[in-house]
């Protein structure tokens, strides 16, 4: 049986046609198989698997090289320095959508130090967040991490996302400190809650996208994503336009709508958002992510 860095080497040239990453891929499977960290498995790489250990390596090469992610493999993705469980119930954290955690906490730091230059209480001591689509939880957990004092809440229309958020809150030890709900959109909040902060990454890819990147292409890891969690009718728009007409009775004066956005919608979200809340150009703020492309739109009510 050949030791772990010819394994390492032979599957990673597999590898090379359909992931861009092929070296770290192999590491992370062989990890995984082996139940050690990569910094282990590097400073081991004399030692030899077993042939069960060897067997069950190829399973999961075999469904690498076949454009299954990575974290559906193994069932585990890391967003905002966390740990998250995750399976094809739901769709897999983005590095991009990181930026909506940074833009809450960018807001709150600002407004603190306002508070205190008022002598005014820390505002982070009454807020309450809503996050609309969890998924996997991934945003809700990382907030009620980042800001232990306010109170979470999140919905979810998949009972089986909703079983892998509550998963992914004992995970990260934050099952007390977030509220769920099942249904769409907002319809199964009470209009007695208002919020600081409603939070959405919905499903936005058009119809058009869609089928130019998962239909038309063969080997594509989003086939393997739950669609219901990508795709919106009316151009990617349909959801946050049912959500925008809801939004008005659940938050608060002054409070922040933060979406995460498909770049080439950002002009028409933006109307859209004008229109329907009634507000100015200036109340609306857009977010680019690391590439440069719009990808948080940051809204701030009257």
């Amino acid at each position: 049986m050949e030791n772990l860095n010819d394994t390492l080497k032979l599957s990673s040239q597999e590898l090379k046609n359909i992931s861009s990453t092929p070296d770290l891929d192999t590491e992370i499977l062989l990890s995984h198989i082996l139940k050690y960290d990569r910094a282990f498995l590097l400073s081991n790489l004399d030692k030899k698997l077993t042939t069960k250990q060897y067997k069950e390596f190829q399973k999961l090469l075999t469904r690498r090289i076949k454009s299954e992610p990575i974290a559906y493999i193994v069932n585990q993705k890391e967003f905002y320095g966390l740990d998250f469980y995750v399976n094809k119930d739901v769709l897999i954290p983005r590095p991009e959508t990181e930026l909506i955690i940074d833009s809450v906490l960018n807001i709150l730091n600002v407004e603190n130090d306002q508070a205190k230059r008022s002598n005014n209480l820390n505002i982070s001591n009454n807020l309450n967040i809503l996050d609309v689509g969890t998924g996997s939880g991934c945003i809700a957990i990382s907030l009620a991490k980042n800001i232990p004092q306010a109170k979470i809440h999140a919905i979810d229309i998949s009972k089986k996302a909703l079983k892998i958020a509550k998963i992914n809150t004992k995970k990260n030890k934050v099952l007390n400190k977030i509220k769920f709900y099942q249904g769409n959109l907002l319809d199964p909040i009470s209009k007695n809650i208002k919020f600081d902060f409603i939070i959405a990454n919905l499903p936005y890819l058009s119809e058009k996208q869609y089928k130019y990147i998962v239909e038309d292409r063969q080997a594509c890891p989003l086939q393997y994503e739950p669609k219901s969690a990508l795709f919106a009718q009316n151009n990617g728009l349909e959801f946050y336009i049912k959500l925008l007409k809801q939004v008005k009775n659940y938050i608060k004066n002054k409070g922040y709508i933060l979406l995460e956005i498909d770049p080439s919608f950002e002009n028409k979200i933006i109307k859209e958002a004008m229109n329907i809340l009634k507000i100015k150009r200036n109340q609306i703020k857009i977010k680019p992510d690391l590439q440069g492309l719009s990808r948080v739109l940051i809204i701030k009510t009257n």
